[in-house]
């Protein structure tokens, strides 16, 4: 979910099951278990029985499914719910056109490169949001609203989250060399060194000023959900391990991403039940389709399943300008999903909170409050001085690399390989591209050391195994100097 950020500093009672005896669950015990809180286990499970009947380039595609299928229900809403468009009408109207036009521009001229790196920070903190969002929805059903533990709470989603892309060299990589990618400067590995040991710092500190305050508002009586625990417990851990494996596909960007999926739909269907239930003077398609019949939980999953195979049909479009035009779309999808989700589901909005069956809370009133207008503004340039930056940079890098002889381009790649390698020297990809680097250039010994290093780190890498045969057979075939 979005961003929840509950005003209050209401204490809770002692009861076990919430406060004025409401439930500590969201949808129940049985159904909180296994979408919400126990879903990495089933989903771990499923893939790997996956693995055993269809390839890798199938599961891919079956998770993109449902990668893009998620963005529905926030569409739903946003131009389903008549008072939420009347109220956000200009962000509904402009942003898609605007990010439609940014993603169609980059696609076609091929500078793309910055607005995807991009799109994975957005990515990385959308993840991060919903985790938070759950977190304050389980403490909010005991009326733990204490200031302290909301900032500790989001304190550690970020910590953790940022703990697992910075401390495991597999999904640092992958971070870095997007915005390489684009044109931006490796950084050095003392400067990495120092990042690692800066977010080491911050988590640990971050997570022992979190159990101290867990237990002293349990000796004052004022329990937080006893939920939430097992929640963070299953959630980074899902996402640290899908970084750390985030070479294999199947297990790591498949893995976090049908977790976040299935919570996410979860969640939807128990907003809009409920929202269905209260509101008598609700109309439309949202009172039709989320009734209590299990027939209509179907047709729901099935309309996300519909729009997330228009994915899965683009890969089957052979026109080189298709595609470009179908990727420009999926990626401006992606985009209004993170944004949206931004500011639909806050659960600081009493509208939010009823309809997930929370205490309404009131917000206090700031000393200053910075104009919405000029707030909004800010944020979107945190987006488009990045994006712009980064797509000249592309550019200037790619004229300046054109005009260089082809053997000094690749001695030049070869040279930021190694850099890359330096700064995540744990990374699969990191060796596995150096050694692309060291064959293009024709050093056969040094590019089968690399391959031999990545496959120290994951024997399984099919890649790095067939390059490491390849480039033996080659070094065996050059005449002794």
């Amino acid at each position: 979910m979005a961003e929840a950020s509950v005003q209050s500093q209401s204490k809770s009672t002692d009861s076990a099951s919430g406060k004025s005896g409401g439930s500590i669950w969201i949808l129940g015990p049985q159904a909180d278990l296994a979408l919400i809180i126990g879903a990495p286990v089933i989903i771990f499970v499923g893939i790997m029985a996956a693995k055993g009947i269809w390839n890798a380039a199938a599961i891919s595609s079956f998770i993109m499914i449902w990668a893009i299928g998620h963005h529905l229900p926030g569409m739903m809403r946003a131009y389903g719910d008549p008072s939420l468009f009347r109220r956000f009408w200009v962000r509904f109207t402009v942003a898609p056109l605007f990010l439609l036009a940014i993603c169609g521009f980059t696609f076609w001229t091929t500078v793309n490169s910055g607005v995807i790196a991009i799109a994975a920070v957005w990515g990385w903190w959308h993840y991060m949001m919903q985790a938070y969002g759950f977190v304050r929805i389980y403490d909010s059903k005991v009326g733990s609203f204490a200031a302290t533990t909301r900032w500790l709470d989001h304190g550690m989603c970020l910590t953790w989250f940022l703990a697992a892309v910075v401390l495991n060299d597999n999904a640092l990589y992958e971070f870095i060399e997007n915005f390489y990618s684009s044109g931006f400067p490796v950084p050095s590995p003392t400067v990495v060194s120092a990042l690692k040991s800066i977010v080491s710092g911050a988590t640990a500190a971050v997570t022992t000023l979190f159990v101290v305050n867990m237990v002293v508002r349990y000796r004052r009586g004022e329990r937080p959900n006893p939920i939430k625990p097992l929640l963070m417990l299953a959630t980074f851990g899902a996402f640290w391990y899908s970084a750390a494996t985030v070479t294999n596909i199947i297990v790591a960007y498949a893995f976090f991403e049908l977790f976040h999926d299935v919570q996410y739909l979860t969640i939807v269907w128990a907003f809009n039940r409920s929202r269905v239930a209260k509101d008598r003077t609700l109309t439309g398609f949202t009172k039709f389709l989320f009734q209590p019949r299990f027939w209509f939980v179907i047709l729901y999953v099935f309309l996300v399943f519909a729009y997330g195979s228009l994915k899965w049909g683009s890969q089957y479009v052979n026109r080189v300008e298709l595609e470009k035009i179908l990727a420009a779309v999926f990626l401006a999808s992606t985009l209004l999903h993170y944004y949206f989700d931004g500011f639909i589901w806050k659960l600081r909005e009493s509208s939010n909170q009823s309809s997930l069956n929370l205490t309404t809370q009131q917000r206090g009133k700031r000393p200053f409050a910075v104009p919405i207008w000029l707030r909004h503004s800010v944020l979107w340039m945190l987006f488009v001085l990045p994006l712009g930056y980064l797509t000249v940079s592309q550019v200037q890098d790619a004229i300046v690399r054109s005009k260089l002889p082809v053997g000094t381009q690749r001695q030049q790649i070869l040279e930021e390989s190694r850099k890359l390698a330096e700064c995540a020297p744990h990374s699969i990809n990191a060796n596995f591209t150096l050694g692309l680097a060291y064959e293009a250039n024709e050093l056969f010994d040094e590019a089968a050391s690399a391959y031999q290093t990545a496959l120290k780190i994951f024997p399984d890498h099919i890649a790095s195994k067939t390059r490491l045969r390849v480039v033996t057979a080659k070094a065996s075939s050059q005449p002794d100097e």
